[in-house]
């Protein structure tokens, strides 16, 4: 028990029946309360699982993504054959396949 925060263990127990209390009239009206806190206590424990995870794996996976970055060469437009123009594509400007 920390003295600084709790003056002394009738200060606790009072805290403690008022928290108590309060609880029991909130369930009374809303019976809902508790499966509701139930989820929210399962999506955070997910929610922390992921960004534990992406912490974990994130700079691997950018890391590898830079070099593969750093590798490659830049494609022009010239790299890509132009199609032949015949009925309907020839209106297509497939030029934005390179860019």
């Amino acid at each position: 028990m920390d003295k600084q925060e709790f003056k002394s263990y009738s200060h606790v127990i009072a805290l403690a029946l008022v928290d108590y209390f309060d609880r029991y009239y909130r369930t009374q009206e809303d019976p809902y309360l508790e499966t509701r806190e139930r989820e929210e206590h399962f999506v955070n424990q997910i929610v922390e699982a992921v960004e534990r995870s992406l912490k974990q794996a994130l700079p691997l996976f950018l890391s590898g993504l830079t070099a593969g970055m750093a590798q490659r060469e830049p494609q022009n437009r010239a790299s890509f054959p132009a199609p032949e123009e015949s009925g309907a594509e020839a209106d297509v400007d497939w030029y934005f396949l390179g860019e």
